[in-house]
């Protein structure tokens, strides 16, 4: 499947929130190999290879473990899969799978029930939006307020958090522009 320009944005997007957590903290991430900021890699779509390959996986590394620890932290919640294996009416296999989904988790998530299931989500998450049953920035101010709630009060500790936040809002922002699902699962 290949990316859209919608998505390839977002993803540069993504990419300039590290780049400029990676600059602002030299303390934490070597600076890059070439000797350039790792904004300017970013915007030259430079590869990245060997050590600085090496520092950006140091920095992703952080962001994902602050990411787990905020799912985890939710405990309780059921996965979007538990919640459609829970419908006894079977409405829940009418449900079109929204494509965005496929886009972000990859393109053999197309045959994993959990990716499925939340792809179902998100199409009915914007059909509640769209008729005004939810505010579609629900979604996105929930995820937020997870993320704040996560220890760490060092400045890097907060500017990992900080990006975490700006990354997950472009990622439902591109989720949420995906109105129609195409795919139906």
């Amino acid at each position: 499947m290949s990316a859209s320009p919608q998505a390839t944005d977002s993803v540069f997007q993504q990419k300039l929130c590290v780049a400029r957590l990676m600059d602002g903290h030299p303390e934490a991430f070597a600076a890059s190999a070439c000797g350039r900021s790792w904004v300017e890699l970013v915007e030259t779509a430079a590869p990245l290879v060997g050590a600085n390959r090496r520092t950006v996986d140091q920095a992703l590394g952080m962001i994902g473990a602050l990411f787990r620890s905020t799912q985890m932290a939710m405990g309780d919640v059921p996965t979007p899969g538990q919640m459609f294996a829970a419908d006894r009416t079977g409405a829940a296999e009418t449900v079109r799978a929204d494509p965005a989904v496929f886009e972000l988790v990859g393109p053999d998530s197309e045959e994993d029930p959990e990716s499925i299931a939340l792809a179902k989500s998100l199409t009915l998450y914007k059909q509640a939006a769209d008729v005004g049953l939810v505010s579609s920035g629900e979604l996105a101010g929930y995820l937020d307020a997870a993320l704040l709630e996560q220890p760490g009060k060092t400045t890097l500790a907060q500017h990992v958090k900080d990006v975490a936040r700006q990354m997950m809002a472009i990622e439902v922002e591109r989720l949420l522009v995906h109105r129609e699902p195409e795919l139906s699962r």
